[in-house]
C-alpha cells in the first residue's frame, strides 16, 4: 500500500512540476514580443489578373488555364533566381519584352499570338494596374494575423501604384505603411529600401521578418539588410535551396506559432549558406555575417542550391480550385 502511495505521490509530484512548467512557458510566449511582418506584394499577396490574359489568349485562338498561368509566373521566378545564383546573386533585369511575353513564352506560346497578347497586357496595364486580384485565403490569413496582433506593411517594388492596389482590393487597412520602390527611389534587393521602412515603422531588424517569392530580391534582400526572410515557394521548386519556404502565406501563422524567430542563428538567414565568387563579396559577406553573430562563414561556401532541375513539377497547386478565384473583386 505504501509503495502504491509512494508511486501516487510520485506521478502527482511529476504532474504537479510538469504543468506549472507549462503554465510558466505559455506566460513567457505571451509576453514574448511578436516579430513585425514585411510583406512583398506582387506573388505573395497580390497576383496578375490571369481572367484578362485567358480572354485575350482565346481571342487568339489559344486555350490557357488558370492553373498553368499560375504555374507559369513562378517558373519565371525560379529562372530569374536561378540566374541570380549563377551570377554571383546580382538579379538581372526581368522579362525586357515584358512580363506578358516572358510568360506565354515560357508556356509554349509562340508566333504574332504572343505579341498580340503581350501587347494588350501591357495597354492594359499602362491604364489600370494589372495585379489587381487576391485569393480569399489571402484576406483571411491577413485577417487572422492582425487579430493576434501582428504589426504589417508591405515593401514592394512597383510603379507607384501599390497603395491603391489594396485600397481597391480593401486590404489597406490591414497594414501600417504600404512601401513603394517608385516612391523611395529605391529598389529590393538593395538594403536601403528596407531599412527606410524599419526607420520609419521604427523597428528593430532583430525582430522583423520579410516575406515574399523572389528568393534573391526578398529574403537575401532583407537579410543583407539585417532582417530574417521567409521565401514563398508554391510549386516547391527551391526544396535543395537554403532558408525558410513555405508553401504561401496560408502557412505563415502555423510557423510563426511553431518557431522561435528571434534567433539569429536560424534558417531565416540563408545568406550564410550562399556561395560567392567574387572576392570582394566574399569579405562583405564574411563581415556581415560576422556582425550578425552568425561567425565565419568555414565550410559553408560549399552549400549551394542544386539548380540541374529540368521540366515542370508534377504537383499542382496545392490550394482551393484556381478556376473560381482568378476573378478580379
Amino acid at each position: 500500500m505504501s509503495s502504491k502511495t509512494d508511486q501516487g505521490m510520485v506521478i502527482y509530484s511529476y504532474s504537479r512540476g510538469q504543468e506549472r512548467a507549462e503554465r510558466k512557458q505559455n506566460r513567457a510566449d505571451r509576453l514574448r514580443p511578436k516579430p513585425c511582418l514585411l510583406f512583398d506584394a506582387g506573388g505573395t499577396l497580390v497576383f496578375p489578373d490571369q481572367s484578362f490574359l485567358v480572354q485575350q489568349a482565346r481571342k487568339q485562338g489559344i486555350e490557357l488555364t488558370d492553373t498553368q498561368l499560375f504555374h507559369g509566373y513562378y517558373w519565371l521566378i525560379y529562372a530569374l533566381d536561378s540566374q541570380a545564383h549563377r551570377q554571383s546573386g546580382k538579379l538581372p533585369t526581368p522579362w525586357g519584352r515584358g512580363y506578358a511575353y516572358a510568360l506565354l513564352e515560357t508556356l509554349g506560346v509562340a508566333g504574332p499570338a504572343t505579341d498580340a497578347i503581350a501587347k494588350a497586357f501591357e495597354e492594359r496595364h499602362r491604364r489600370k494596374n494589372m495585379w489587381t486580384f487576391t485569393f480569399p485565403w489571402v484576406r483571411k490569413v491577413l485577417s487572422d494575423l492582425a487579430t493576434q496582433g501582428y504589426r504589417m506593411s508591405v515593401i514592394s517594388n512597383s510603379d507607384g501604384r501599390t497603395y491603391q492596389v489594396f485600397y481597391d482590393l480593401g486590404m489597406a487597412h490591414y497594414f501600417e505603411r504600404i512601401f513603394d520602390s517608385k516612391n523611395l527611389g529605391v529598389e529590393k534587393p538593395k538594403p536601403a529600401i528596407f531599412r527606410t521602412a524599419l526607420r520609419e515603422l521604427n523597428m528593430s531588424p532583430a525582430h522583423t521578418l520579410y516575406i515574399g517569392d523572389i528568393f534573391y530580391a526578398d529574403v537575401i534582400g532583407a537579410n543583407w539588410a539585417g532582417l530574417g526572410g521567409i521565401h514563398l515557394d508554391p510549386l516547391g521548386l527551391y526544396t535543395d535551396w537554403p532558408g525558410i519556404h513555405l508553401r504561401d502565406v496560408c502557412d505563415l501563422p502555423g510557423w510563426l506559432s511553431n518557431h522561435d524567430v528571434h534567433s539569429v542563428n536560424s534558417d531565416l538567414f540563408p545568406l550564410k549558406n550562399l556561395h560567392c565568387s567574387s572576392p570582394l563579396t566574399k569579405i562583405l559577406k564574411s563581415l556581415f555575417l560576422r556582425y550578425l553573430g552568425l561567425g565565419n562563414l568555414g565550410g559553408l561556401e560549399r552549400a549551394t542550391p542544386n539548380l540541374s532541375r529540368n521540366g515542370m513539377p508534377p504537383r499542382a497547386v496545392p490550394s482551393t480550385s484556381l478556376s473560381s478565384f482568378w476573378q478580379v473583386d
